[in-house]
């Protein structure tokens, strides 16, 4: 069926989708995240990083930023923007983002962090943390400092589907059984 797309757009009876080299340069999305195309990245150039860890959730309609709006006494509205002062965006491993969230160009969203639906993410995430509105601001973290930590270092989302699926009910469990069991099974 690539074939015939590939010779459909060719000969100009099929237009190319934005899909079709999906995931483009400089965008990475880790094993199980889920929502992240196209329509996601915002101001996509040459150049641009984009880096979402894995078992991401990301609502509908969330929009990551690869570059600014303009703001100040620029000339131009137009950005101008040149390969070299390009900002990465990284998405940690386990976050939810809720849906029309935006977050903009050059921000950390630390693993484990919860951001709220149509927040605008201006600042930094720290691992583990929930925010939310317009600006995002931080409202607290989901767990306390040692939990947070020990879940840092279980690092599960590296272990292998086979390791998850046998380690499945300990998922279910809350953050401190969770990693109270992993010192009894690992």
């Amino acid at each position: 069926m690539g074939a015939f797309k590939d010779i459909r757009t060719k000969l100009g009876l099929r237009r190319p989708s934005p899909w079709d080299n999906w995931p483009w340069p400089g965008i990475s999305i880790g094993r199980h995240s889920y929502r992240i195309g196209p329509s996601t990245i915002l101001g996509y150039r040459e150049g641009t990083i984009i880096t979402v860890g894995a078992f991401c959730s990301i609502g509908k309609e969330v929009l990551l930023m690869a570059e600014s709006p303009p703001v100040g006494g620029r000339v131009s509205n137009f950005s101008f923007r040149r390969v070299d002062d390009n900002r990465p965006l990284s998405i940690g491993h386990d976050v939810w983002i809720g849906q029309r969230a935006i977050v903009l160009p050059g921000i950390t969203i630390g693993t484990g962090a919860v951001v709220g639906a149509a927040s605008v993410v201006t600042e930094d995430v720290p691992p583990y943390a929930i925010v939310a509105g317009n600006p995002a601001r931080f409202i607290r973290y989901r767990f306390d400092d040692e939990t947070i930590r020990q879940l840092i270092s279980s690092a599960w989302w590296e272990w292998s589907d086979v390791e998850i699926r046998k380690h499945l009910g300990i998922f279910q469990m809350d953050a401190k059984e969770f990693v109270r069991s992993l010192g009894e099974d690992r």
